[in-house]
């Protein structure tokens, strides 16, 4: 199965976009100045970090595309 093919890769854009989205905090960098941005930070780190484990675990390509989509999500988020 080619990395965007299958149900999962249909509309995944719209909510990878929304799950990276820092909202209702102004940026992932100024999640630090409160205990809900931080908390808010913290669970979306934890849940794209999950999502690549198990992307990866999943042995196939499309698996291997959604770790990929997770580890960049992660990324963004880090950098703030």
């Amino acid at each position: 199965m080619a990395p965007r093919e299958g149900p999962f890769a249909r509309g995944t854009d719209g909510w990878f976009a929304s799950v990276v989205s820092p909202k209702p905090i102004e940026s992932w960098g100024s999640a630090f100045r409160s205990v809900a941005g931080l908390a808010k930070r913290h669970n979306t780190l934890a849940f794209l970090h999950a999502l690549a484990f198990a992307g990866r675990a999943a042995g196939d390509e499309a698996g291997k595309a959604l770790a990929e989509r997770a580890d960049k999500a992660a990324a963004d988020v880090m950098r703030g």
